[in-house]
């Protein structure tokens, strides 16, 4: 069955499953707060779809319907994570620092599983994007402004998450606010050099910390 899978599938599919040990943990914070997390699981489950339970890609993809299938999970992801942090936020709207907290620990655990070239930081937003869901790479939600040896600029061209957060009644401005905290741990998981910042016009980058 493989040989119908190349790279980029496999690649695509771990960025999925890394989102869902995001919501996982989502579920794990919600728990420890008394809050009915695996009854909203398994609502949005029902609802937008079940996870991958992190089976290996080539025993569940529908390999008639590839790019289909992947998109899908991603959709499935995406719904069920924004609808817990919308409900989640609503029952508890105090959450949202323990959340950025969350989200950074999170990211930092990713980077230090980072394994690739951070000599520079367009090979750390390269890196980053191996771990960070932003739809399908047909998509080209991002696009370089500037690479520098001490600082890379990229900005978002359109943003593919409002409509998944419309769809369950949130705020996609929640998820800007977590996706960031998510970022900035990466970038000091994976490396002591270099620090994430972004602007209200859309732009992101990774620099060179100061001497």
């Amino acid at each position: 069955m493989s040989l119908f899978l190349g790279k980029v599938h496999f690649w695509l599919y771990n960025k999925i499953l890394w989102f869902e040990h995001l919501e996982d943990a989502i579920a794990a914070y919600a728990d420890g707060r008394g809050l009915p997390a695996q009854d909203w699981k398994r609502e949005f489950e029902a609802r937008y779809g079940a996870s991958t339970g992190g089976r290996p890609l080539e025993e569940i993809i529908d390999q008639s319907n590839i790019h289909g299938w992947l998109q899908e999970r991603i959709t499935r992801a995406e719904s069920r994570q924004a609808a817990f942090l919308t409900r989640l936020t609503a029952e508890s709207p105090e959450v949202t620092e323990d959340l950025k907290a969350l989200f950074h620990e999170h990211g930092l655990t990713a980077g230090r599983s980072y394994e690739g070239n951070t000599s520079s930081p367009e090979s750390l937003f390269n890196g980053l994007n191996d771990y960070i869901l932003d739809g399908m790479p047909c998509d080209r939600v991002n696009q370089i402004v500037s690479s520098e040896p001490d600082k890379f600029v990229w900005k978002m061209m359109q943003c593919v998450h409002k409509p998944v957060w419309d769809a369950v009644g949130g705020d996609v401005e929640l998820f800007y606010t977590l996706r960031h905290a998510w970022i900035k741990g990466f970038v000091s998981g994976a490396s002591d050099q270099y620090e994430f910042g972004a602007s209200a016009d859309q732009l992101r980058w990774i620099e060179r910390k100061s001497a």
